[in-house]
């Protein structure tokens, strides 16, 4: 299965022309830099991926999928991260 997701997402160069190629390489560069500069602008998003991998190392759950399925969707979370945001700002 690895191999056809490998494949997928590999632009085919018979298909593509050398232009279109170097676009598609310039516009997923700076999709990574859009993407990046988003994430450090929204600290309540590192501070979600932080909380969830200290839970997720604390737990070992024997499904991640559920366990994270379960985590993202919990009503509780934006309580969470607020609290722990409001904490490392005034502590």
């Amino acid at each position: 299965m690895h191999e056809f997701i490998e494949d997928v997402t590999k632009p085919d160069d018979k298909i593509l022309s050398p232009e279109a190629m170097e676009k598609l390489k310039e516009k997923k560069i700076q999709t990574k830099i859009d993407n990046e500069k988003y994430l450090r602008s929204h600290l309540e998003l590192k501070c979600m991926l932080n909380l969830f991998v200290k839970d997720i190392l604390m737990n070992k759950p024997t499904n991640v999928c559920d366990f994270t399925a379960d985590y993202f969707t919990n009503e509780t979370l934006c309580l969470k991260v607020e609290e722990k945001l409001n904490k490392d700002l005034f502590h």
